[in-house]
C-alpha cells in the first residue's frame, strides 16, 4: 500500500512538472502563412495587451502597420498570459493579444 502510494504521489509530481513546461500557447500555434513572418527590428520588444474584440483588433493591428503571424488557440485551466508573451518573443513577434474566456461551470 505504502509503495503504491508513493508511486501515486511522484506520478502526480512528475504529470505537475510536466505541465508547468508545456507552453499551451507554444503547442497549439497555427502560423498564418508558410513564409515565416517576424518582427522588423533586430531585437524587438515583444508588448503583450489583452484582446477585446478579435475582429476589431485584427483590423486595428493592421491599419497600425502589423500583420498577422498565427494564432493559438486552446481550452483548459488557466494559463499564465507570460506564456503567450514567451512564446512571442521566441518567434521574434513584436505584439502578443491575449484574448481570455472564462467559462461558467
Amino acid at each position: 500500500m505504502q509503495f503504491k502510494l508513493i508511486f501515486i504521489i511522484l506520478h502526480l509530481f512528475s504529470m505537475l512538472a510536466f505541465a508547468e513546461e508545456t507552453n499551451l500557447f507554444q503547442e497549439n500555434y497555427l502560423t498564418q502563412s508558410t513564409t515565416k513572418f517576424h518582427s522588423l527590428q533586430k531585437k524587438p520588444d515583444t508588448k503583450i495587451y489583452a484582446g477585446m474584440n478579435k475582429e476589431k483588433d485584427k483590423i486595428r493591428m493592421l491599419e497600425d502597420g502589423y500583420d498577422l503571424m498565427g494564432t493559438s488557440a486552446f481550452q483548459g485551466a488557466f494559463t499564465e498570459p507570460n506564456q503567450a508573451l514567451k512564446h512571442a518573443q521566441s518567434i521574434e513577434a513584436d505584439v502578443v493579444l491575449v484574448y481570455d474566456r472564462k467559462l461558467m461551470k
